[in-house]
């Protein structure tokens, strides 16, 4: 498997099993890393900026409505984690 990092790797795992596929054969080139990297470049820097508490409640999967939260806000903070949060289960949570 391509060394691309392991936190690539997990956010692969989550949102593209596809890709994640791709980069476990033994013979990946760059631009094939590259070209992954590039697709999911931006929705990759808004999971980073996400706590881990909230990657491990959802399995390394945040539904896009907070990833995007995260995305717009250059300093998403732990606070507007926790409010991102309980606004996706106030509208998306019938209990």
């Amino acid at each position: 498997m391509a060394d691309v990092g392991t936190e690539f790797t997990d956010f692969l795992k989550a949102y593209s099993l596809e890709d994640f596929n791709k980069l476990s054969s033994d013979s990946v080139d760059d631009s094939l890393i590259n070209a992954l990297w590039t697709k999911h470049q931006s929705k990759f820097d808004a999971w980073k900026k996400c706590p881990e508490w909230l990657k491990s409640k959802y399995h390394n999967r945040i539904p896009d409505e907070i990833l995007d939260k995260a995305k717009n806000d250059p300093n998403f903070t732990e606070n507007d984690a926790k409010k991102a949060d309980k606004e996706y289960l106030e509208r998306n949570d019938p209990y």
